[in-house]
């Protein structure tokens, strides 16, 4: 699932404004990496509309239709919006010094995710 989700999150914000980063890379390159100006965008825009669609459509909303295509996103369980959001929080935030999904970084961020999921 996460692997999903790094490849959505990816083909969302294109190779462009997210270049790719291999996940066996020294903490020093990740770290450059997430200081990047264009990570540090993509990381802000997470929850902004995108500007080519409605005023609606986040960021976020394109990279859950990504991995659930067919599916309402009302249907899709709050447990797994909250470890898509957790993710891409992870993957891009710059104060996160790493960019693997572990369970110690993710179980706080379930915790909270799942307490604010808000339909994106």
């Amino acid at each position: 699932m996460t692997s999903r989700i790094k490849e959505a999150i990816f083909s969302v914000f294109g190779e462009i404004n997210l270049p790719s980063i291999n996940t066996k890379v020294s903490p020093a390159e990740i770290i450059k990496w997430k200081n990047h100006p264009s990570i540090r965008e993509c990381y802000k825009r997470l929850f902004k509309p995108i500007k080519s669609k409605d005023e609606t459509t986040t960021y976020m909303h394109c990279i859950l239709q990504k991995l659930w295509p067919k599916t309402d996103l009302k249907n899709i369980p709050d447990v797994w919006i909250a470890y898509t959001v957790g993710t891409a929080e992870i993957l891009l935030n710059p104060k996160i010094p790493n960019i693997q999904v572990s369970e110690t970084k993710m179980k706080p961020r379930l915790k909270k995710y799942m307490k604010i999921v808000v339909r994106l």
